[in-house]
């Protein structure tokens, strides 16, 4: 959340583009745990696909899938903190990644770990 309102206080686009954009930011806060199509995304907002691309690129810098997985990696960690006994797949699964193999690739690419080494490094073995 912190990341959020980081990324949301300097935004790049002007003021009218943060304000289109943030009923899909929540929109994705509240649906992390289940896949988010690109076209929903956008019905959000009440613009294309193409728009909303352009428009989190301007605003926040990154495609929406970037944004969707860094999110999802803090709720995998938020997930690892507060339930140590769960495994690896059952993390993933709960943070939106249908895939257990693609979660630790991107949990790897945005912290520089492992999933596995994050639990290690902060004491979160179940």
């Amino acid at each position: 959340m912190l990341e959020l309102k980081v990324q949301l206080s300097a935004p790049a686009g002007g003021p009218e583009e943060l304000e289109r954009i943030k009923p899909v930011l929540q929109h994705i806060e509240s649906n992390l745990h289940r896949a988010l199509p690109l076209k929903e995304l956008a019905e959000v907002a009440s613009i294309s696909p193409q728009y909303l691309c352009r428009l989190f690129q301007r605003t926040l810098h990154e495609r929406p899938v970037t944004y969707i997985n860094k999110q999802r990696i803090n709720r995998s960690k938020q997930l690892m903190f507060s339930g140590r006994e769960k495994k690896i797949y059952e993390i993933a699964e709960q943070a939106g990644f249908e895939n257990t193999s693609y979660f630790c690739a991107v949990f790897k690419r945005v912290t520089g770990m492992r999933p596995e080494e994050f639990k290690q490094l902060h004491g979160l073995e179940g």
